[in-house]
């Protein structure tokens, strides 16, 4: 999708400035967008119909320049990506007339956005830790987003390095991109607390498959495991010291759909090895500082 049809601006009140003329009103498939939008927690607002030669109320103008990202003009650019949707369609078969092909191309549009609001959100630093970014590439890089197999990462360091920063920062960065996710803190900790593994595996798959789940058999009931391999998974693992944790908190390394990554961070390398992590795939990180002022 040509980056052309949007524009980036330096506000951030808004994600998304959605505007609309012609026959795709608010009824039709701008609503199927904004819903889209709205469900993937974009903050997203809807300009009134702007016709050419209409004068730009000043709310209206503050709410453009408020926005990270400026969706004007949407039949014309609906019109120009259903026509080559419609085209798409066509060769591989399928019935361009289909509700499917419609929420196919919402799809893809949210994904293009979720896209662009990556490159633009990233801080250049974080609370003055130059360097953070430099980590969260790498990282970033050895998580492979785009290929279709599971990935787990381990970041491995000594305390107070930074580990934690870095890998909250990359949930945020990329979570959005999941079906389900959860970022859990302090495993270690909260292991030792009433009710340990079970109760943190419990907090696990109620964040991921968004709903309140109970389970205190050693074994997860098999529809719950049906389901888990039917989506696309992001699970933070921090400050993990056992395998064990591990092992009740993800299971065999094929519970998850393609597409899934965890990251584990740790103070314990071995834990990692120990738990099948390969060395490629284990970030050692060094003290975050402020000398590293070329990164």
């Amino acid at each position: 999708m040509a980056s052309s049809s949007f524009g980036l601006t330096s506000q951030s009140k808004y994600d998304v400035f959605l505007s609309f003329r012609g026959e795709d009103t608010r009824d039709n498939f701008t609503s199927h967008l904004h819903a889209a939008l709205c469900r993937k927690e974009i903050k997203t607002f809807i300009g009134e119909e702007l016709n050419r030669g209409d004068e730009i109320s000043p709310a209206i103008l503050k709410a453009i320049e408020g926005s990270k990202i400026t969706f004007k003009d949407m039949p014309e650019k609906i019109q120009n990506w259903r026509a080559v949707w419609t085209e798409a369609s066509n060769l591989s078969g399928r019935d361009s007339m289909t509700i499917r092909s419609e929420a196919q191309l919402v799809e893809v549009i949210v994904k293009d956005i979720l896209e662009k609001l990556e490159k633009i959100t990233i801080p250049k630093d974080f609370d003055g830790l130059i360097g953070l970014n430099s980590r969260i590439q790498k990282i970033k890089s050895l998580l492979c987003i785009g290929l279709p197999v599971f990935r787990i990462i381990g970041i491995w360091g000594m305390g107070g390095m930074g580990k934690t920063t870095i890998a909250g920062a990359i949930f945020n960065l990329i979570s959005s991109e999941f079906e389900g996710k959860c970022f859990m803190a302090n495993v270690r900790e909260e292991s030792e607390k009433v009710g340990g593994l079970v109760h943190l595996r419990e907090q696990v798959l109620s964040e991921v498959l968004e709903e309140n789940i109970t389970i205190r058999t050693p074994d997860l009931p098999e529809y719950i495991r049906e389901r888990l391999k039917r989506m696309k998974i992001f699970i933070v693992l921090d400050d993990v010291n056992k395998v064990r944790q591990l092992e009740y908190l993800t299971g065999g390394l094929d519970r998850f759909g393609p597409g899934s990554r965890i990251i584990v961070t740790t103070r314990d390398k071995r834990v990692l090895g120990n738990f099948g992590v390969p060395n490629t795939n284990i970030y050692k990180i060094k003290g975050l500082n402020y000398s590293e002022l070329s990164t």
